[in-house]
């Protein structure tokens, strides 16, 4: 998957200040298990990056999202179809 053009991933972040992902998301959750040395590092690349946080990305791995979605068919057996299947 790509990323958009001018965006910093958590993993660019933890690269560059070499710690794992993990930690790096550790950081970012405030976890109290993170060193503060390693934490103050992780926080200066993040801003030396402009690393953003996608504000869908947890939800939607925790599978904890609320986004819903619909379709409309002029169509009465289609929509009778979708009915029938819920």
């Amino acid at each position: 998957m790509s990323q958009p053009t001018g965006t910093t991933r958590l993993l660019d972040v933890a690269r560059a200040c070499g710690v794992s992902l993990r930690t790096a998301s550790r950081v970012l959750n405030g976890d109290p298990r993170v060193a503060q040395a390693t934490r103050q590092r992780v926080q200066a690349a993040m801003l030396e990056l402009h690393f953003q946080p996608d504000e869908m990305a947890g939800p939607l791995r925790a599978g904890t999202d609320t986004a819903s979605g619909s379709w409309w068919s002029r169509s009465p057996t289609v929509l009778r179809r979708g009915i029938d299947a819920v």
